[in-house]
């Protein structure tokens, strides 16, 4: 397996071409699904499930664990596997190139005992705002707060986040695709409306 990027001429040329196979990851966190706000393309500005591409050479569970500890600085169990989705979006991030299409393969995890997520805890929240303010000792929040939704600034995001939540209901923007994993999981409690 490679860990050596593929070159932007390269990148461009794939993403132009051909669809990327990659694994998306849904983490439950406490009754909830741990969600990241993307800061690039495709999903710009929505919360979306933790994933990234699977490298030639790397199977899709070798991939989960990696991109696990890329993106969340955690390893993982895999708990059940959704299956292939086909993910297709009206934008890129290569420039002149106007849409990028995934065979993403969508698993259910949970981080290891002893593991937190992206360098820290999502925290206990006393002030009705839906962001913690204490880490507990497992690294996840048991907020009851009525938006659904433990936060922890001390969650630092990533080179494709900005910041990570804890969600018990659909975010809002939250995107369709997520929804779906949501919905095609027999292991996640369901998001009310």
């Amino acid at each position: 397996m490679s860990d050596k990027w593929i070159s932007d001429e390269d990148w461009r040329t794939i993403v132009a071409n051909v669809p990327i196979v990659s694994v998306d990851l849904v983490v439950r966190r406490e009754g909830g699904v741990l969600l990241g706000r993307r800061t690039n393309e495709p999903a710009k500005g929505a919360w979306f499930v933790p994933g990234g591409r699977v490298r030639k050479g790397e199977t899709r569970r070798e991939a989960v664990h990696r991109v696990a500890s890329e993106e969340l600085g955690s390893d993982v169990e895999i708990v059940e596997s959704l299956g292939a989705f086909e993910h297709q979006y009206e934008t890129a991030d290569v420039d002149n190139v106007d849409s990028k299409h995934y065979l993403a393969n969508g698993y259910v995890v949970d981080v290891v005992d002893g593991g937190s997520v992206a360098g820290g805890g999502v925290g206990n929240s006393d002030d009705g705002d839906g962001v913690g303010d204490s880490d507990d000792s497992n690294g996840v929040g048991d907020t009851d707060d009525s938006d659904g939704v433990d936060g922890d600034d001390a969650l630092t995001g990533d080179d494709q986040h900005d910041a990570f939540r804890v969600f018990r209901s659909p975010p809002e923007p939250c995107h369709e695709y997520v929804r779906a994993y949501v919905e095609a999981a027999e292991s996640v409690d369901a998001w009310s409306a």
